[in-house]
């Protein structure tokens, strides 16, 4: 939310490499109270975390979602893909996925 505003705040997503953006959240008019996830446009960028990883990139950040990756969708699969690449992924939703895979990585012997 835009402070102290009704109005939402509108936010992008940025591929840093290619500089393609989405907007992710939705514009639900001027009486709406609160902002709204648009979970499609976030998932149209899934593809830019793929490149990254085919390009064997030193570093990817994610911004989470908290609720759509708690309810298994947004970005999570991306982020389980960073994980599953080794991919460096600070503060993001692959290194907080990558906290919660541990325990059963070293369970399988990774």
């Amino acid at each position: 939310m835009v402070p102290g505003s009704a109005k939402c705040q509108m936010l992008d997503l940025l591929d840093l490499r290619t500089g393609e953006r989405a907007r992710i959240t939705q514009d639900r008019g001027s009486e709406s109270r609160g902002c709204k996830l648009d979970e499609q446009a976030l998932l149209s960028m899934a593809h830019c975390i793929e490149s990254a990883i085919r390009d064997a990139v030193d570093l990817v950040v994610i911004s989470r979602f908290g609720r759509a990756e708690a309810a298994g969708h947004g970005l999570l699969a991306s982020c389980a893909d960073v994980v599953c690449a080794g991919t460096p992924a600070p503060d993001s939703g692959a290194g907080a996925l990558r906290g919660t895979l541990a325990p059963v990585s070293r369970r399988l012997g990774s």
